[in-house]
């Protein structure tokens, strides 16, 4: 389904031709970690089929800083696409095309990271320019905010779906859920960070390190890499290559096309996890590309053209299959039987009795 926010006062988006993000910001590359480097091996993009673009979202008028979504359970259908979309607010959009809307945000959201409590409660944390920290309630994005700190030189936000990291200038912090790994060995002045299973990623000017036990570990890694991605075991990094029409998955290229055939530009990528509904069971890739179209590109195309893993799977916590329980009857409640007056039918006229 198309939908087109062209027209929306609301919506706004990069303009047309901008360069491509700069490294602290969207730029993507390619590469594993060193514990996760089986990958398929290089293909040849002039030798693999266009993956389309499944939907078109919309398309905006002002920046995107930021791109994320929320699962939907049980209904995938139902999952949130959101955009952090400068004055314009939080841009929500149902990952089917439908029921978008725009929340504008005081002060102004560059950065988010969706997570859900313990509780199973669904949060958007959200960064804005001066270090504001907020959580608001994904099933309610309007409602007014929960503040929750200031860290003026954070700089990004990234989650495993429970625990949400702050870094930037004052190194790293956690904003909720809990980890084991020493958070305080971020360095000042950290750019991005991805939380992939287990593990942290962090990057710097230098690259990417994994944070374990130990501190950190230099990774393989391309250091202007900030999109990591995962899928089964491995880590993969990507990068949008507009002029190209490409998407860089480690050492691989993918052409990508729109749902109407034309080549799909990206300037930006992020990753859907878990089951969006229907062709996006699998998961996604949030897409924008340079003309500002968002799009929603399935996992499952690329994966199968490059032989990775087929999922990107659900960072949320299962549902809950608890059962109902019911009290059976009390063996010592004695219901008397009902007592009935036996009178003979009326017999139909004309017949004898």
């Amino acid at each position: 389904m198309k939908q087109n926010w062209c027209w929306l006062p609301f919506l706004f988006l990069a303009a047309c031709g901008q360069d491509a993000p700069s490294d602290a910001e969207n730029t993507n590359a390619s590469a594993t970690p060193p514990a996760e480097e089986q990958t398929a091996a290089p293909a040849n993009s002039a030798q693999l089929r266009a993956v389309s673009a499944e939907i078109l979202l919309g398309q905006f008028e002002s920046d995107v800083t930021d791109l994320t979504a929320w699962e939907a359970q049980p209904f995938g259908f139902q999952s949130l696409v959101l955009a952090a979309n400068g004055e314009a607010g939080i841009v929500s959009v149902r990952a089917d095309g439908g029921n978008a809307q725009a929340i504008v945000t005081e002060p102004t959201t560059v950065r988010f990271a969706a997570a859900e409590t313990p509780e199973g409660e669904g949060l958007l944390i959200t960064l804005a320019a001066e270090g504001t920290i907020q959580a608001r309630a994904t099933d309610d994005l309007a409602a007014a905010p929960r503040d929750l700190l200031s860290l003026p030189s954070a700089r990004d936000l990234c989650t495993d779906g429970s625990l949400v990291l702050a870094v930037g200038g004052m190194g790293g912090e956690v904003i909720m859920g809990q980890t084991d790994l020493p958070i305080a060995s971020i360095p000042n002045g950290a750019l991005n960070c991805e939380v992939l299973g287990d593990d942290i990623y962090v990057q710097t000017a230098e690259g990417w390190d994994r944070l374990t036990s130990a501190g950190l570990e230099p990774t393989p890694l391309p250091r202007t890499a900030s999109t990591l991605v995962q899928a089964g075991s491995q880590v993969f990094a990507m990068g949008p290559s507009g002029a190209n029409g490409e998407l860089s998955i480690n050492d691989q290229s993918i052409p990508l096309e729109t749902n109407l055939g034309e080549p799909l530009r990206p300037l930006m990528v992020a990753a859907a996890y878990g089951n969006l509904g229907g062709v996006l069971r699998d998961g996604a890739l949030i897409i924008l590309d340079e003309q500002r179209n968002l799009y929603l590109v399935g996992w499952s195309g690329i994966a199968n053209q490059l032989g990775l893993p087929g999922q990107l799977p659900s960072v949320r916590a299962p549902m809950g299959s608890a059962e109902v329980e019911f009290e059976g009857p009390n063996d010592e409640i004695t219901l008397d039987a009902p007592e009935f007056e036996e009178t003979p039918a009326p017999l139909p006229p004309g017949r004898d009795q």
